[in-house]
């Protein structure tokens, strides 16, 4: 067996717990995106985890896919494709509305203070 150090048993025994992202094992184990990424990758060549499903996350309005690891020597789940062209106008115009709320209750509360004081 190869001495790869604590690093990569703590993030084995975290892997066989619950499956999690990347960033997920970072904030847990409070580590380095560097470093948990470069032992991530060691544990994929070496089939000692897989990758068991993506889930998407949002990061300032845009959103991101992100793998979720696994401990195990299972096959990886294939990437789901990219978003058709009517769920990224849908996802688009759900931002706008979002951003078009804001602005009419902000003006709502501006007014309402102006009204009391």
């Amino acid at each position: 067996m190869i001495a790869w150090g604590n690093t990569t048993d703590r993030i084995l025994l975290l892997l066989a717990e619950e499956p999690m992202t990347k960033a997920e094992v970072c904030r847990r184990l409070d580590l380095a995106h560097d470093q948990v990424a470069n032992v991530l990758t060691r544990l994929r060549r070496t089939k000692r985890i897989y990758i068991a499903d993506y889930t998407r996350h949002a990061v300032w309005g845009r959103t991101y896919l992100r793998a979720v690891y696994a401990a195990g020597n299972k096959k990886d789940v294939q990437k789901p494709a990219a978003l058709t062209a009517s769920e990224r106008s849908s996802r688009s115009h759900q931002k706008r509305m979002m951003i078009k709320q804001n602005v009419i209750f902000r003006k709502r509360d501006e007014t309402t203070r102006f009204m009391e004081g």
